[in-house]
């Protein structure tokens, strides 16, 4: 059944409405302003990526929504493949900062079996992508199983590391509650681009030189 939630955009700073809609089989995740003329929508594929600039974005024929990633967390965490994502902004709600609310928004719709059998991709042979000190590796397996390393130069993150592996309950007590955190002085730098202007302490961790 539907669903609904307002908050703010962590990047526009204004109140957005969202509302989830059930779709057949085959239809794929798609969003739509409810805003705009004509109702447009922009269908959540890696074709429709322009942006991952402290927010992930999507485009197509010039309509835009940005700051999905949250969301699509909680759909891919829950297993939904086909829902209708209604915004009347540019800008999905930020929320709290994780794909928590998600989840609870989506459970408290109720999920539906669908029988056909939905596309997806079979990796092959390894792919590996090194850029300076970035690096990403994705190897052929029967199941997701995701390792992840991150390392900051920050006395309360330094070097950490994490893996899942693709379950509900897991997603749902490991990774959906994980906040969106940033630096202090990046935080200051997109103010003055225009950017951040709906973050807070509600909806993101800042870590100063040495403290929360």
């Amino acid at each position: 059944q539907p669903a609904a939630c307002c908050g703010i955009g962590l990047h526009s700073g204004l109140i957005v409405n969202l509302e989830l809609r059930p779709l057949p089989p085959s239809s794929g995740i798609v969003f739509q302003r409810v805003d705009l003329p004509g109702r447009p929508t922009v269908a959540a594929a890696v074709r429709n990526v322009t942006s991952t600039v402290f927010a992930t974005t999507i485009e197509s024929r010039g309509v835009r929504i940005g700051t999905v990633e949250h969301l699509l967390a909680a759909f891919a965490g829950l297993g939904v493949d086909n829902v209708l994502v209604q915004v009347d902004a540019a800008e999905v709600p930020i929320m709290d900062g994780s794909a928590l609310p998600f989840l609870d928004l989506v459970r408290n719709a109720g999920i539906a079996g669908q029988e056909e059998v939905q596309p997806h991709l079979r990796i092959l042979r390894a792919v590996e992508i090194v850029e300076g000190a970035r690096a990403a590796g994705i190897y052929p397996a029967d199941e997701l199983d995701v390792t992840c390393r991150i390392s900051f130069d920050h006395p309360l993150i330094g070097e950490q590391r994490g893996s899942y592996r693709h379950d509900e309950r897991e997603f749902a007590r490991g990774i959906g509650p994980a906040r969106t955190f940033g630096l202090k002085r990046d935080v200051e730098i997109l103010l003055e681009h225009g950017m951040a202007r709906g973050g807070s302490p509600d909806n993101a961790v800042v870590l100063t030189e040495d403290a929360v």
